[in-house]
């Protein structure tokens, strides 16, 4: 071997080991798959013991970013089964919506009067029941682009209460701009600028507290004239007149009715002996008109004994008992000297003025 010859190989080993870390960089990149199956992936789980339904998926060829694309998928099964017995809502983190995001496609917002919906029509047998999904494409760059749909989840629980998951096929769309059909589209014109108003608190608070104030005010007012008379000091009341006053006064008021005038005697000495009898009660504190005569003069006995005109009122009570129990029939000259017996019983029962307090009140008083 010369020299030439060794020197070569020399350096050739000395390139292989400089190149070697970084060939095997080269060979394990190529060995490992460009895109790893996600978790998200659709995985089918029929098993194949029983007829699979037959899934049609249908997706317009073409598109506009931004507007929504139906997707129809139509299955056939049996009737026994149910196709998304959970619902066709979709939570924001489902698999199915991270497979579609990943895809560039997007499901319009839940507030959105686009919905998604689900019919199923049975003849026989067999069940056909259609899913119509809304999806908007929305690719990340401008201009024209081929989005491919990836096979979608469809859930179906057999009678038994299996539940099972079928895929659907891909389904590719071309996506247009919307003004892509448009020659030298011009961007649109800014909206004009509106005038900014801002929130006056000081204004909004005054307003507020106005609509609290006013009611109470109002409903307070209301209540003080409800309540005002309550609130005065109500006056004393008016002192019973004396009872001489009021036997006077309806001795006066019989003799005005003109009893005697029209002969009836016997009514005018009843009232007479009747103002007496309430004279005598209130005079000396016992109910007079509830009172025999046998009781009145009991009464007196006990709480007059100074009473000096007894006789006069044995007279004048037993005259009025023949007249009621003997019906014997008074005449006009009884009647007249019946009623100036009585005021003169009244007055000369009647008290002296006094300067002690005590003996002020007139009423059951001892003469």
């Amino acid at each position: 071997m010369t020299a030439a010859r060794l020197h070569r190989q020399v350096r050739s080993r000395a390139v292989l080991a400089a190149l070697t870390p970084w060939l095997a960089l080269m060979l394990a990149t190529a060995r490992s798959p460009a895109a790893e199956p996600t978790t998200d992936a659709c995985q089918e789980t029929w098993s194949k013991e029983r007829q699979r339904p037959t899934l049609v998926t249908n997706l317009p060829n073409r598109g506009i970013s931004g507007h929504v694309a139906w997707l129809t998928i139509e299955v056939e099964h049996g009737v026994g089964e149910q196709v998304l017995p959970g619902g066709i809502e979709l939570a924001a983190d489902a698999p199915e919506v991270r497979l579609l995001r990943a895809a560039e496609f997007a499901l319009p917002e839940p507030t959105s009067p686009v919905k998604a919906t689900l019919e199923r029509k049975d003849a026989g047998t067999r069940a056909k029941t259609t899913i119509r999904l809304p999806l908007i494409p929305l690719p990340k760059q401008a201009g024209r682009h081929q989005l491919a749909l990836p096979p979608l989840p469809i859930a179906v629980a057999r009678a038994s209460g299996e539940v099972q998951t079928l895929c659907t096929t891909q389904a590719d769309i071309t996506v247009e701009d919307p003004l892509a059909g448009t020659p030298a589209a011009e961007p649109a014109k800014d909206p004009d600028a509106r005038q900014q108003r801002e929130l006056w608190t000081a204004a909004r608070d005054l307003a507020i507290a106005l609509l609290i104030a006013l009611p109470t005010a109002l409903a307070l007012a209301l209540l003080f004239l409800r309540f005002r008379g309550s609130w005065k000091k109500a006056p004393p009341p008016v002192p019973p007149r004396p009872a001489w006053e009021v036997a006077l006064s309806r001795l006066e008021a019989l003799e005005q009715e003109g009893l005697l005038h029209r002969h009836e005697y016997e009514l005018f000495l009843d009232g007479v002996v009747d103002t007496l009898r309430e004279y005598l009660g209130s005079r000396y504190g016992f109910d007079g008109l509830e009172c025999t005569t046998r009781e009145i003069l009991r009464q007196l006995e006990q709480r007059a004994p100074d009473f000096s005109s007894i006789l006069d009122v044995r007279g004048l009570l037993q005259r009025t008992d023949l007249v009621k129990f003997a019906r014997r029939l008074p005449t006009e000259e009884e009647c007249r000297e019946a009623i100036d017996q009585v005021r003169r019983i009244v007055r000369t029962t009647t008290p002296g003025p006094s300067l002690d307090p005590r003996t002020a009140s007139p009423q059951g008083a001892r003469t």
